[in-house]
């Protein structure tokens, strides 16, 4: 892919504090819960989805990303620890659940790298599959 860096933990790294700085920017605003859940799913998440639809998003750097949304949703900055006033489960379950509908950063990144694979397996012959391709023949299974 475009502009996805071949070393994934660097590439990590960046998505990381990518995030953290736009909590930074944000933490500011006074939002409410909702506000912040929506704000999370469309501005801070948005960077990521480039990426782990290439790679596999490392329990680390899940953990790392959690934290930094768990600071800004319950203190309003990325760095503060608070007690938690929902369990994570229920911040991810869908809103059609009567739930916060947070997005699953893990299940969405296997979500995504399924669907590569399923392209993949289509017949076009498109230049990202011959890339896929010859790095898994290079690198091995």
């Amino acid at each position: 892919w475009v502009g996805v860096d071949i070393d994934k933990q660097i590439q990590f790294k960046q998505i990381q504090r990518k995030i953290c700085d736009k909590i930074r920017n944000y933490s500011g605003m006074n939002l409410s819960l909702a506000g912040k859940i929506i704000l999370a799913n469309h501005v801070l998440f948005s960077a990521l989805w480039h990426v782990v639809s290439v790679w596999m998003f490392d329990k680390h750097a899940i953990y790392t990303v959690k934290a930094c949304i768990r600071g800004f949703l319950w203190v309003g900055n990325r760095k503060d620890n608070a007690t938690a006033k929902v369990s994570w489960s229920t911040l991810i379950f869908p809103k059609s659940k009567h739930c916060l509908g947070l997005i699953d950063l893990g299940l969405q990144s296997q979500s995504l790298l399924c669907k590569v694979l399923v392209m993949s397996l289509l017949p076009e012959n498109e230049l990202w599959k011959t890339l896929i391709h010859n790095r898994s023949m290079l690198w091995g299974p």
